[in-house]
């Protein structure tokens, strides 16, 4: 055979070899495709707005329900939140050094049971704490699923919180009542909020005012007359950054009237 019928032969089987290793190629990719890996879900961002606040002998933790995830998505399966809880001693542990935080609430969005919902807003009550200890609180938002999301972290050291208020009266006028009770310490010392409900309604978390009162007594304007408002007082001090507030006094009571 000459050389030329050769090299035709070489090239003509190479060509076939590579035709047929492609044809190969193409049917292992169409006829055995492996499973489709789902793409991983974004998880929650943390809660907003975590705030502790000392009432008498317990704290009160509150915080913003998220309304996107980490990645700046939506959040659309917020089941709930798991609630971690640390305490430690002032002055001698490093809580932001350690975490032995073990869980102590979870809070079901479609069941409150010890958390109240106001607006966006979550409270939650722990009276289980004492004055000289920290606590240090981890809000963690969690999926339908079960998977959590960022945290949320405060922590407070309770203190010993002053004397609720003296003597303290309501009295009614045309859609109005007004409020006036006594100090049990100097009143350069202490401020005062002030907690209305009606009745049949839960007691209050948070005060009429955000900024506590400096005087004596209070104006609640812009009331429905015959109904009864139920009022309780608390005496605050300022502590570090926080207001420390006392126990609630024994709520009373007043129903605006016209022509009072």
């Amino acid at each position: 055979a000459c050389p030329y019928t050769r090299k035709h032969l070489t090239r003509s089987s190479v060509i076939r070899i590579l035709t047929i290793f492609l044809l190969l190629l193409t049917l292992a990719a169409c006829g055995h495709k492996g499973p489709v890996q789902p793409l991983a879900q974004p998880l929650p961002a943390a809660p907003r707005a975590f705030e502790l606040r000392q009432q008498g002998e317990s704290l009160l933790l509150g915080w913003t329900i998220p309304e996107r995830n980490q990645d700046g998505s939506p959040l659309t399966d917020l089941a709930g939140f798991r609630v971690y809880k640390m305490r430690f001693v002032p002055q001698e542990d490093c809580p932001e050094c350690r975490d032995d935080s073990a869980l102590w609430r979870r809070v079901d969005l479609d069941y409150l049971r010890e958390a109240q919902r106001i607006g966006e807003r979550i409270f939650l009550r722990d009276t289980d704490v004492a004055a000289g200890f920290g606590y240090r609180y981890r809000v963690v938002p969690v999926t339908a699923r079960a998977r959590e999301g960022a945290a949320a972290i405060a922590s407070l050291t309770v203190v010993v919180p002053p004397r609720p208020p003296l003597q303290v009266e309501a009295s009614p006028h045309d859609r109005m009542v007004r409020l006036s009770w006594e100090t049990p310490e100097a009143q350069e010392e202490l401020r005062h909020f002030v907690y209305r409900r009606i009745e049949g309604e839960p007691t209050p978390v948070l005060p009429l005012r955000i900024e506590p009162l400096r005087q004596l007594f209070f104006e609640d304007f812009g009331l429905e007359n015959d109904r009864t408002y139920i009022y309780t007082v608390r005496s605050a001090r300022r502590d570090a950054d926080a207001w420390t507030e006392s126990d609630a006094t024994e709520p009373v009571s007043a129903t605006p009237r016209a022509g009072f």
